[in-house]
């Protein structure tokens, strides 16, 4: 596992990341499109402004993960973990800075706060 790594910009020369264990990692404006990042672990990771265009999330473990500002369309979260993860978050502008999540699959995911449910559920992502 690593932790606490910055990866910012991050594109990865394979696209098959399966079981990867990235905790506490500074992942924004990665470029992880079509990438297999089934059963990885990037719980508490910073994922915002990332291209994760159809990318397969299957079973991740994303909790405390934020999404923020993240383009998620097409991607599989599918039996993900969300507990405490953001889609969107607000700014000190009080404007919202918010993740792209047009046919975005959830089913089985678990753990999601109210807010991040309610914003997901706005933008048909969830039903």
């Amino acid at each position: 596992m690593l932790l606490g790594l910055d990866l910012s910009g991050f594109r990865p020369r394979s696209r098959d990341l399966s079981g990867l264990q990235l905790k506490s990692c500074d992942l924004t404006e990665a470029d992880l499109a079509h990438c297999d990042l089934s059963r990885a672990n990037l719980s508490l990771s910073d994922l915002s402004g990332a291209n994760l265009v159809e990318a397969n999330l299957t079973g991740a473990d994303l909790e405390g993960a934020d999404f923020s500002g993240a383009d998620l369309t097409g991607a599989d979260l599918t039996r993900t973990q969300l507990s405490a993860t953001r889609f969107f978050r607000e700014l000190g502008d009080g404007s919202r800075l918010e993740a792209r999540v047009e046919g975005l699959r959830l089913q089985g995911a678990t753990g999601l706060l109210e807010d991040q449910e309610a914003f997901l559920r706005s933008r048909g992502a969830l039903d």
